[in-house]
């Protein structure tokens, strides 16, 4: 029995979830909403990790709880932890899966651990760091360590987060498994369509209170349904002056839109990469990738998860010292160690944006100074700042339908509210690169929107080279003509051609 009587939680004065009473009778329930209806907090409250400011949690049943965000948690520490020496190929593992999945855990269960170790096909990946593993395999790691310890039911908050069609569809079919061998699950998802077939009840919020509970087979629930379809989500283009792209004083060099007929050779080359290889201990993780990026170019790039594009990203960033180990020019100058050219140096011309970051932009501060601190490539705003970059940054937030929350702290935006300033802070120094980590995860249908509309404009307006990366390419924005696709590679890891 899992009960909720008269639940309330707040933070920092604000009512997140307001008396919420429901009974989750026996079988499995959907937990859905919005970004910001307060799901995953009522989930991590039946979970036990939070206290609820008011009512009471009555429960008989053990609950174990697998997130994105306890994904992020762990891999957070585990890079505090990292002794590696990139430079010399020398690389810290770190917590190996083994380690990690029987480790503090007073529960533990040999019996159900060899059972799910088996399920979710993990014997391959026993040896290997945590911080090694792609998006999708860590998810059953946190899966299969969460069902070792015998829960009555298991929580799963955005199981199919950042996951490639193939991932996808196997955990679908191992969580559809589950259900069919008994096991009590409860998704949590703001997206209808990522509901397993088998789940027969539905949780739906709405701004911290219940908007239904019952059968997902409802005629009220679906009405629900059709009510959210029929949200308009923000045309940023029918807000914004276009002259917000070509403010002056805000950088010392000026960008000049090149004529879209321009043959490719004469363009300028921002990224150049030549039989690009990076492995670890003798472990080939990107091989041969040949990459030719001219500027004002619009890249998708795809590929299953561990294929290499975070590394690959790594080594245009500044973030990954292999790169001077390699043949790879950025804005038509080469990558060598000694140039005298920072990491800084580099990002100044670089605008980022990804899931990862978002979930680790933890500091205090409020929208307007979040989206400042954009110019100087600063997590929080350090610099004194003109009345040119405040100009900007206020048009950029009422374009976004943001500026009545220039004032309020960034952490309590809603998840969609968050993106659309993260990719806002990237842009304001009009990088001459944007780089896009899949901009719409964990985002509902409204602010996917939202978000999609957002690179719409700064696509069509602008001359910066963008590169989006994504696994579902429906979502994709207008213009991205240009595709880099990673495959495995026959002498190990994975490469990527253009296609």
């Amino acid at each position: 029995m899992i009960k909720l009587e008269n639940i309330s939680y707040k933070t920092d004065g604000k009512k997140l979830l307001d008396d919420i009473t429901i009974d989750f009778l026996n079988g499995c329930w959907a937990i859905t909403g919005a970004n910001g209806s307060g799901k995953s907090i009522l989930a991590m409250i039946i979970a036990g990790i939070l206290k609820p400011y008011s009512g009471t949690l009555v429960s008989d049943e053990k609950v174990g709880y697998a997130s994105f965000e306890l994904q992020q948690k762990i891999m957070t520490e585990e890079r505090k932890k990292d002794n590696s020496r990139f430079m010399h190929g020398s690389v810290d593992p770190g917590t190996l899966v083994k380690d990690f999945l029987t480790q503090d855990s007073e529960s533990f269960s040999n019996t159900l651990f060899e059972k799910y170790k088996l399920m979710f096909g993990l014997e391959r990946i026993m040896e290997r760091g945590l911080r090694f593993l792609s998006t999708g395999e860590f998810r059953k790691v946190l899966l299969c360590k969460a069902l070792s310890s015998g829960p009555d039911a298991l929580i799963i908050d955005d199981p199919f987060d950042g996951l490639d069609p193939v991932a996808r569809e196997n955990l679908n079919n191992l969580i559809m498994d589950l259900i069919k061998s008994k096991e009590r699950i409860f998704i949590v998802t703001s997206r209808h369509n990522e509901i397993p077939n088998c789940i027969e009840n539905v949780l739906s919020l709405n701004e911290g209170k219940i908007a239904y509970a019952g059968s997902i087979h409802s005629d009220d629930y679906l009405k629900i349904l059709q009510i959210g379809k029929g949200k308009i989500s923000v045309n940023l283009s029918d807000n914004i002056n276009k002259d917000i792209f070509h403010s002056s004083g805000l950088t010392e060099e000026k960008s000049i839109k090149l004529p879209d007929n321009l043959p490719h050779q004469q363009k300028e080359h921002v990224i150049l990469m030549k039989n690009v290889s990076v492995a670890y201990d003798g472990i080939k993780i990107i091989s041969n990738i040949n990459w030719d990026v001219r500027k004002g170019e619009r890249w998708k790039i795809t590929g299953p998860n561990g294929s290499g594009k975070s590394t690959l990203m790594s080594l245009i960033n500044g973030d990954n010292p292999k790169a001077y180990l390699n043949n790879i020019s950025l804005f038509g100058k080469k990558r060598e160690s000694g140039s005298g050219e920072s990491i800084w140096d580099i990002k100044k011309r670089i605008g980022f944006v990804s899931g990862d970051l978002q979930m680790n932009f933890r500091i205090r501060t409020n929208v307007l100074d979040t989206v400042l601190s954009g110019f100087f490539d600063s997590i929080g705003l350090y610099n004194n700042v003109s009345g040119l970059q405040m100009e900007e940054a206020l048009k950029w937030l009422k374009a976004a339908s943001l500026v009545v929350k220039k004032n309020i702290m960034f952490e309590e935006l809603s998840y969609g509210e968050k993106r659309l300033v993260l990719i806002i802070r990237a842009f304001i120094k009009k990088p001459e690169l944007l780089i896009l980590d899949e901009p719409c995860q964990g985002l509902d249908e409204e602010n996917t929107m939202s978000v999609i509309n957002l690179i719409n404009m700064i696509s069509e307006n602008n001359d910066t080279t963008i590169i989006f990366i994504t696994h579902d390419t429906s979502l994709l924005p207008k213009g991205f003509d240009k595709h880099l696709s990673f495959c495995q590679y026959a002498e190990g890891g994975y490469t990527a051609s253009s296609v």
